[in-house]
């Protein structure tokens, strides 16, 4: 009897050691990936299943609509907007991938429309790449699978898609040259951590919208070799942290707004090749961490404003071939990190100022057709490794300054089509590098 009862005690610890076993099989885990929370079971609770399709499409509607960005939301499927298309996207296709998690936060539902509308304003079907642009995957795989971030000496080898930073935020949206057919979507106002968005060299039409005044994280904007129009909007000063401005070769016109001079960390700003009038906003001396500045093929008027003497960071200055009229500022002789300073084809006149020998950093000086007068100020054989100096057609006179010889490093010299008078003096003797003399 004493053995039965043993084996008898036996046999029950085995099965209540199953029951454990199973038990525990049946505990649920939590995932959370990137804005979704994921629950799985062995047996479901109706009361905490995942959402149904129905669930989703009015969680979707109700965040969109309950959004602070103000967003048009078209429900017309037969309008065919791009948000309508948007919508129709993420209330009927996108849902199988939110069917499976319990929550999806807001900001994954507005990312998702925000490139959506993206995709429809640009002719995304046609675009070259398709980057895995409106599949099930997370936005942060909507790319080429390039790493990130960014170097700008890797230029020709920049990555496709939309990348994000360790939060799973949108960061960078890089399209360059990618196809695109369209306009600029105010809905790319919804990425508050945006700080690159690079859509040059495509087929970009109509303005850039005010709303991308909003994103005041970002660092670079790239719209240049596009096709854009309209004025550059005031809303854009409110981007504070914006490093890289390029909207070269546009169609934009207008005058620059004053708010350009609330961009105090801009380095590059690249305005060339537009259609904008007026006079440089004198607001403009406030950028003095500005490095590049462009503003050729343009058709901004009157002087140069002293200002732009307090941008002692410049490094380039290329304004040729604008309106630009009025005497050559002796403030600019602050500039003395200044490498490249082209300042053909205008209407400037007056004399070259002695200050010109305190741009001791320059190796270009282009000032060619223009209507200079006076003599060309001695203070020039301080630019000591200056390798161009174009002077040809203006109304300089007098004798060229023997300290031109100073200038070793010289290797282009054209004074043509001046009044200059006497001799060439002996000291270019001593320009050995010299190949262009006229």
């Amino acid at each position: 009897i004493q053995a039965t009862c043993k084996n008898y005690c036996w046999n029950w610890k085995y099965v209540l050691s199953f029951l454990l076993l199973c038990t525990c099989g049946t505990i649920a885990g939590v995932v959370i990936t990137g804005g979704y929370v994921k629950t799985s079971s062995s047996h479901e609770d109706p009361s905490t299943k995942s959402p149904n399709v129905d669930e989703i499409q009015t969680k979707i509607m109700d965040v969109l609509q309950r959004s602070p960005y103000d967003l048009t939301i078209d429900e017309d499927p037969t309008t065919l907007t791009p948000q309508s298309l948007a919508l129709q996207w993420l209330l009927f296709n996108d849902t199988k991938s939110f069917k499976e998690y319990d929550t999806v936060a807001d900001s994954v539902i507005l990312e998702r429309y925000g490139l959506a509308v993206l995709f429809y304003s640009t002719s995304g079907p046609s675009w070259k790449r398709q980057l895995n642009f409106l599949t099930m995957e997370h936005v942060c795989s909507w790319n080429d699978g390039s790493e990130v971030p960014l170097r700008e000496e890797d230029y020709f080898s920049l990555p496709y898609g939309v990348f994000c930073d360790a939060d799973a935020k949108v960061q960078q949206i890089i399209l360059w040259e990618n196809g695109l057919d369209g306009s600029i979507s105010s809905e790319l106002s919804l990425f508050s951590n945006l700080r690159y968005l690079d859509l040059k060299a495509n087929h970009l039409v109509g303005v850039i919208p005010t709303e991308l005044g909003r994103l005041t994280a970002m660092q670079n904007l790239f719209l240049s070799n596009d096709y854009l129009t309209g004025t550059f909007p005031t809303e854009l000063g409110r981007m504070t942290s914006l490093r890289g401005l390029r909207v070269s070769a546009n169609d934009l016109e207008g005058s620059l707004p004053s708010e350009i001079g609330n961009l105090v960390a801009l380095e590059n700003l690249e305005l060339d090749m537009n259609q904008f009038m007026g006079t440089l906003p004198t607001e403009m001396g406030r950028l003095t961490t500005l490095q590049i500045l462009h503003l050729e093929d343009t058709a901004i008027m009157g002087p140069l404003p002293t200002e732009l003497g307090l941008m002692t960071s410049l490094i380039e200055v290329w304004s040729f071939l604008t309106s630009l009229t009025g005497t050559l500022p002796s403030e600019f002789g602050r500039l003395t990190t200044l490498e490249y300073f082209a300042l053909s084809m205008n209407g400037m006149t007056g004399s070259i100022p002695t200050e010109i020998g305190l741009m001791t950093a320059l190796t270009y000086l282009e000032v060619m057709y223009n209507s200079f007068t006076g003599t060309l100020p001695t203070e020039i054989g301080l630019l000591t490794i200056l390798d161009s100096l174009l002077l040809y057609m203006n109304e300089m006179s007098g004798p060229l300054p023997t300290e031109l010889g100073l200038i070793t490093s010289l290797t282009q010299f054209d004074a043509a089509y001046n009044s200059f008078t006497g001799t060439l003096p002996t000291e270019f003797g001593q320009l050995t590098a010299v190949n262009t003399l006229k």
